[in-house]
C-alpha cells in the first residue's frame, strides 16, 4: 500500500468514525420513538464483495502495528475461500 492509498484509507476511516458519532447521537431519538430498528453501530458480517476492503483494512492495521502481513491479495483470498485450506 503506497502513501496515497494509506492517506485515502485513513480519510475513509475518519468518515466512517464521523458516521458512527452521528448514529450514536440519533440513538436517543430511536429510543424515544421506541422503533424496533437495528442500531447503525451494531457489528455485522462483511459480504464477499467487501472482502478486498476488509483485507486492505486488516493489512493497514497490521502494518501500523509492525505485525507481519501476507498482503492484501492473500488476505482477500483467505477471506473469500471456504472452507479454508488445511496447513500441514
Amino acid at each position: 500500500m503506497d502513501d496515497h492509498q494509506r492517506v485515502a484509507l485513513k480519510s475513509r476511516l475518519a468518515d466512517v468514525h464521523a458516521s458512527f458519532e452521528q448514529a450514536e447521537q440519533s440513538t436517543v431519538l430511536r429510543h424515544t420513538c421506541r422503533m424496533e430498528q437495528p442500531s447503525v453501530d451494531t457489528p455485522r458480517v462483511a459480504t464477499v464483495p467487501e472482502a478486498t476492503t476488509v483485507a486492505r483494512l486488516l493489512d493497514a492495521f497490521n502494518r501500523d502495528y509492525d505485525t507481519p502481513t501476507p498482503g492484501t491479495a492473500v488476505l482477500a483470498t483467505r477471506l473469500t475461500t471456504w472452507p479454508p485450506p488445511r496447513h500441514r
